[in-house]
């Protein structure tokens, strides 16, 4: 019997597509073609964050494909049919952006929007720093997760980044990186991996974030004790599943998409934001032109990804900046889709359709 994710992906499984990039990675991706050439569209690029997969995008991916859009939504490096290298340094944000690139050229976009999510967003940020100036991407949107301009002289030791934290914010926002980047941190949530999926899609998220994701050790003890908490009522049953199979399913694994944070806590991505930082040049620090809008939405009820902290850095880069608010946790675009839908729907005809 066919999983719930490759029922749904029968769906579209005459556009599932792969591609080497010039780095030598395998790429899996859908590519769905527009329907509407008289109102010439621009391409739409998807690009999920942790621990997610294409299926994420799927009440996107269906509203969009209705109105006529061409869609490419992405198997991130580390999930899915995408590679998954065992290394952090595959991880560069620049090698993962550049894979991007490639994987549009393989399928001859020239005109695209890119749209992200989580750590899809840091990929999208190198996105703008790169090719901000431009006029490849006609906009750029960030969901729950805002433009993260690359800092060359950001603390490197992740226990001062804590410390910085706690000082600046009262909280060590970002304590569970600790977890998701130790040595046994793929074994231990695959053995607990109900335990995981509770605690990332746990309802309430406001109170059970706080608790357990930013403060050190409270994310391992909570999985690794196998501690469990009702989960956000827009997580089916169905959806439980897909998330299993996506992540821990037969040639799968959890390495990939942790490497994600163990390229942040290894220095792979300061390195990274230093050599970015040297061929902007006097580009440094980014600011896009009015051709390319910036939409924003963020999430109210996510503490870690609060909507105070990702705002300014994100309508800083924009001349020409759209946000909006949801009283969401992080994974606004399962929880209140037709919200983000018009959202990014309303931004897409008043922003850059204008401009086309």
């Amino acid at each position: 019997m066919p999983t719930p994710f490759e029922t749904y992906s029968q769906t579209y499984d005459p556009y599932w597509k792969t591609t080497r990039t010039s780095r030598g990675i395998t790429y899996r991706y859908l590519s769905v073609p527009g329907s509407r050439p008289d109102l010439n569209l621009p391409t739409l690029v998807w690009l999920h964050g942790f621990p997610s997969s294409v299926y994420d995008w799927h009440h996107q991916l269906d509203h969009f494909h209705s109105k006529g859009y061409a869609l490419i939504a992405l198997d991130m490096l580390g999930y899915g049919g995408t590679d998954k290298p065992s290394e952090p340094s595959a991880y560069k944000r620049s090698l993962m952006t550049q894979d991007v690139i490639d994987v549009l050229d393989a399928e001859g976009v020239k005109r695209a929007v890119a749209i992200a999510h989580d750590w899809g967003c840091a990929v999208l940020s190198r996105l703008v720093d790169l090719y901000g100036d431009s006029d490849r991407f006609e906009g750029f949107a960030f969901l729950s997760v805002g433009y993260m301009p690359p800092n060359p002289n950001a603390a490197t030791n992740f226990e001062d980044i804590l410390d910085l934290m706690k000082k600046a914010f009262g909280k060590e926002v970002l304590a569970y990186w600790g977890f998701f980047s130790k040595p046994d941190a793929a074994k231990v949530i695959a053995d607990n991996f109900e335990s995981f999926v509770d605690l990332l899609y746990a309802d309430n998220s406001l109170e059970n974030w706080g608790t357990w994701l930013m403060e050190r050790g409270k994310t391992e003890e909570f999985v690794a004790g196998g501690k469990h908490l009702p989960r956000g009522k827009y997580i089916t049953e169905e959806d439980g599943t897909v998330i299993r199979d996506h992540l821990i399913g037969p040639g799968r694994g959890m390495t990939g998409p942790l490497n994600w944070y163990k390229s942040a806590t290894t220095g792979v991505l300061s390195a990274d934001d230093k050599e970015v930082v040297a061929k902007l040049g006097d580009k440094y620090p980014v600011k896009l032109s009015a051709a390319q809008p910036v939409l924003f939405l963020g999430t109210n009820l996510d503490p870690v990804c609060a909507p105070p902290r990702a705002l300014p850095p994100t309508e800083k880069v924009a001349t020409d900046f759209t946000s909006a608010n949801l009283d969401t946790s992080h994974w606004l675009m399962l929880e209140q889709p037709e919200r983000v839908n018009a959202e990014i729907e309303k931004w897409l005809e008043t922003k850059v359709q204008k401009k086309a």
